[in-house]
C-alpha cells in the first residue's frame, strides 16, 4: 500500500544495463537489500545464473518466448502496478508503451517491441512468480513446452 493505494506490483529498478559481469550484479543486489532466498527473475543465461546460485542468489529462469508474450501481458495489464521515482528506465518507457492494434484500430494484447526492456523484465517478473506459486496457471493455449523456462 502506498499513499493509502493498494497495488500489486512496484517495480524497483536497480539496474538497466547489458553484459555486467556476475560480481557487479550481485554487489547491486545486495547495496539494494536482496535478502537471500527472494527470487530473482532471470534472462537464460546459464553462466550467469549458475554464479549468482554460487553466490547464494536465488536465481530462477523467466517464462519468455513468443507464447508467453500475451498471456504475460494479460496477466500484467489486470493488475494494478506502480514503481519507485529511481525507476527512471520503467518510467520512459511506460509513457512510450504501445500496443499493436486490431483491424478497429482498438489495442490488441500484443505490445510493439520497441521502447520495452524494462517492461519486458517486469512482465517476464510477475507473471513467473504468478505462474511459479501456482497463483495462476498457463492457459490451455500455451502449451509449457513452448515457452522457455
Amino acid at each position: 500500500t502506498i499513499n493509502g493505494v493498494f497495488y500489486n506490483y512496484v517495480f524497483d529498478e536497480i539496474l538497466y544495463t547489458t553484459g555486467s559481469p556476475t560480481g557487479f550484479i550481485f554487489q547491486q543486489l545486495k547495496e539494494n537489500n536482496y535478502k537471500t532466498g527472494e527470487p530473482l527473475y532471470s534472462e537464460h543465461d546459464k553462466t550467469i545464473i549458475r554464479e549468482l546460485r554460487q553466490l547464494g542468489v536465488t536465481a530462477l529462469l523467466a517464462l519468455k518466448g513468443p507464447n508467453s508474450v500475451e498471456p504475460g501481458v494479460l496477466f500484467l495489464r489486470s493488475k494494478k502496478c506502480a514503481y519507485t521515482k529511481r525507476s527512471k528506465n520503467i518510467a520512459e518507457e511506460v509513457g512510450r508503451y504501445s500496443f499493436l492494434k486490431n483491424r478497429d484500430d482498438t489495442d490488441s494484447n500484443k505490445p510493439e517491441d520497441r521502447f520495452n526492456h524494462a517492461m519486458d523484465a517486469c512482465r517476464y517478473a510477475a507473471f513467473t512468480h504468478a505462474v511459479r506459486t501456482g497463483k495462476i496457471s498457463l492457459h490451455a493455449n500455451v502449451e509449457k513446452e513452448n515457452i522457455y523456462a
